[in-house]
């Protein structure tokens, strides 16, 4: 943490959460007027356990693991399964 920058904190957290809330954000317009839909986000055993010197991306891990756990409850009932 004491060597990375912030800069590269919100690098790692738009490629590993950000993005991945867009393309989510996007799906789901069209999964709810279909009626149905499965999201599978890829997240990383780094999401429970990081590992040193690897702060940034487990954190972002971590967010991705939560935002799934979140975003399932939020759009089971429109039919949509998320992994």
């Amino acid at each position: 943490l004491e060597e990375s920058t912030d800069a590269e904190f919100q690098r790692v957290f738009a490629v590993n959460f950000f993005s991945m809330v867009t393309i989510c954000r996007s799906a789901l317009a069209t999964m709810k007027q279909e009626g149905r839909g499965h999201i599978i986000n890829v997240s990383s055993a780094s999401a429970r356990r990081s590992l040193e010197r690897m702060s940034a991306y487990g954190a972002s891990k971590g967010a991705a693991h939560c935002f799934s756990q979140a975003l399932r409850a939020e759009v089971s009932e429109h039919g949509i399964a998320v992994t």
